[in-house]
């Protein structure tokens, strides 16, 4: 499935070698610590622990984003085996067959896995964490919690939202040993590890100023998830641009007008944190609204993504389409089986005390959507746990479908099925974003532009034009690329659009003047350099181009006031002394010539030497 998902994404789309939004930062940050070097000098902004991994992967295997695409499908596939491990284990090999299929049947998976993000990493340590429980409680060996709580605390550092699921098994654990149905000795191994886990981060956080667990971002976040505008998803606020290279400064920023100047990171991580409390508090009904949209958001079928575009990439990638286990679906029958499992009826102890690790999955994923804010890959995490159990829910529905009960399975079925209703339609309104969609594509296209595939990233920059004909951005990389291939009408046809759309742009306007006077359309030049010139004032380069189109219409008395203006704009401009030379030596006026050469060494302009002995 990966492969053939794979195949279909590179032949539809051009996403896979050109990181984006978060996957440009990680990439940034890993090639940084492959070279040697510290990414940032202070605390970490954002947890380090994919950076990291990831940098190891560049290492080990090259650079090409793709390859550690292919790593992630790696981990997609171990994550498949975890799951029918925890369901054979749990239940039975009926329900581990059960439980992997509808794992390889969900496509959110394989969007993550193909973006350089931590979800996979992270959703693979998940699943191992609780298959990791789910063996210690049942074999009780010591090293087995040491295990989970190594692997728990290397989760934490790859995601930091997912930190309280080690907090929740540390506390069963914990009571347990208080209440003499485990040996203590566990509690301090699963401890053990789960501090050798964290203390490296914690430390280097605390010697950099900040006594932070794993990252410095999680008062933004929530300040983000919880100001008066949210919606539920990610929705930034005010003063945000929703960048995430540009958070931290923009969030500096806002604090430091706030309170008249900046914080250390601790304190600035707390001042996020204090700030949409206060937002809470001062308008509780809001916010009360507000759980309950990102609830709505949390069970919805709708994949929302902030890191690329699920809809968009369906639409091209069929497997996506193909994969058709909806969250929604796979939400109900998990907690259905997740219900049977927790029964008293023909279960043991010991299975009903091994879904301490499952329930703290899903307590984890849910705290962070209430929290915070609702994105597909923040709930991932919970997918192959609810797989486990939808699998379990399978087959006791088919048993006591088997055994006459069946009223009681087609009532299952019935709310099942009004769930999916109520759940099935996006909240937010269309799945699909043509105008982000196009941007997506475009900045693929510039990419691709700066690693000298032309012909490619015109053909994506194409592509986003059908998205979105009115991309003033794209219109503009396409003019310059084919003024580079010497291609100017296509160029001008690209700018003149541009020039409709945004007319009020001093160098949209500015750029079409200087292709008309290449196009030998002085004309025009002339007028599209009057408006670049009356929107941009102070630029020198309109009054250039439109005294070398003056002299091209032989009118020499104009040329020589326009060249003049923008040499007063810029007495640095060395074409500007050339063509005001050459127009006043065509004029016969070889003494203002020479002044204006003399202007020009006075200023240390180096001037072409057959104009200096024209002059002379």
């Amino acid at each position: 499935m990966r492969v053939a998902y794979l195949r279909m994404h590179l032949g539809a789309l051009p996403l896979l070698r050109t990181p984006d939004q978060d996957a440009a930062l990680y990439d940034t940050w890993a090639r940084t610590l492959l070279q040697g070097r510290s990414f940032v000098d202070g605390p970490f902004p954002m947890a380090p622990g994919y950076p990291i991994f990831l940098s190891m992967v560049y290492r080990f295997f090259g650079t090409d984003p793709l390859r550690a695409v292919l790593v992630q499908g790696a981990l997609g596939v171990a994550t498949t085996a975890l799951v029918m491990l925890i369901a054979r284990r749990l239940f039975g090999r009926t329900e581990a067959l059960l439980a992997g299929g509808i794992l390889v049947g969900y496509g959110a998976q394989y969007f993550y896995e193909a973006k350089l993000l931590g979800t996979a990493l992270a959703v693979t340590l998940t699943t191992a964490v609780v298959w990791l429980a789910v063996t210690a409680d049942r074999k009780g060996g010591v090293r087995w919690y040491v295990a989970a709580g190594l692997t728990a605390g290397f989760l934490g550092v790859v995601r930091a939202n997912m930190l309280p699921l080690p907090g929740v098994l540390l506390l069963v654990y914990l009571l347990r040993a208080v209440r003499r149905r485990a040996p203590v000795r566990t509690t301090i191994a699963f401890a053990a590890g789960l501090l050798v886990a964290l203390l490296p981060t914690l430390v280097t956080n605390a010697v950099r100023g900040a006594l932070i667990p794993i990252a410095a971002n999680g008062g933004v976040n929530f300040y983000i998830g919880n100001h008066p505008e949210a919606q539920g998803t990610y929705w930034t606020p005010p003063g945000f641009s929703g960048r995430i290279t540009r958070q931290a400064a923009e969030a500096d920023s806002i604090l430091s007008a706030d309170l008249g100047r900046s914080l250390p990171p601790g304190a600035a991580n707390r001042y996020w944190m204090g700030k949409g409390l206060e937002e809470i508090r001062a308008n509780p009904l809001h916010w009360l609204w507000l759980l309950g949209r990102k609830a709505t958001l949390l069970v919805s079928r709708h994949e929302e993504t902030n890191n690329g575009s699920y809809a968009f990439e369906a639409s091209r990638v069929p497997l996506l389409r193909f994969a058709i286990m909806p969250f929604n679906l796979l939400l109900a029958l998990g907690l259905i089986g997740l219900f049977l499992g927790a029964g008293r009826s023909g279960f043991d102890r010991a299975v009903r005390g091994s879904l301490a690790a499952p329930l703290a999955v899903l307590a984890t994923v849910t705290a962070t959507a209430l929290l915070f804010f609702v994105v597909s890959r923040f709930r991932l995490p919970a997918v192959p746990v609810l797989a486990v159990f939808a699998g379990h829910a399978l087959v006791r529905a088919a048993g006591a479908w088997r055994a006459g009960s069946r009223g009681q399975v087609a009532a299952a079925a019935a709310t099942v099925g009004v769930f999916l209703f109520v759940s099935w339609s996006n909240p937010l309104g269309s799945s699909r974003n043509p105008v982000w969609e196009s941007g997506l594509l475009g900045r693929a296209a510039h990419l691709e532009a700066e690693a000298g595939r032309i012909p490619e990233a015109i053909r994506i920059y194409r592509d986003a034009l059908e998205l979105d004909p009115e991309n003033v951005d794209i219109h503009l990389q396409l003019a310059q690329l084919a003024a580079g291939r010497g291609d100017l009408g296509r160029a001008l046809t690209h700018l003149e659009t541009a020039a409709r759309l945004r007319p009020d742009d001093a160098a949209v306007q500015n750029n079409l003047g200087i292709l008309f006077f290449n196009a030998r359309r002085y004309d025009e030049c002339l007028v599209a350099m009057a408006r670049a010139a009356a929107l941009d004032t102070t630029s020198a380069t309109p009054h250039l181009y439109r005294g070398l189109a003056y002299r091209g219409l032989d009118r020499s008395e104009t040329a020589v006031w326009e060249l003049e203006e923008a040499l007063r704009l810029d007495g640095t401009l060395r074409s500007g002394y050339v063509a005001l030379i050459e127009v006043l030596l065509n004029a016969g006026r070889k003494k203002d010539a020479a002044a204006w050469a003399g202007r020009a060494a006075k200023l240390g302009v180096v001037l072409p030497a057959e104009v200096l002995q024209a002059v002379q």
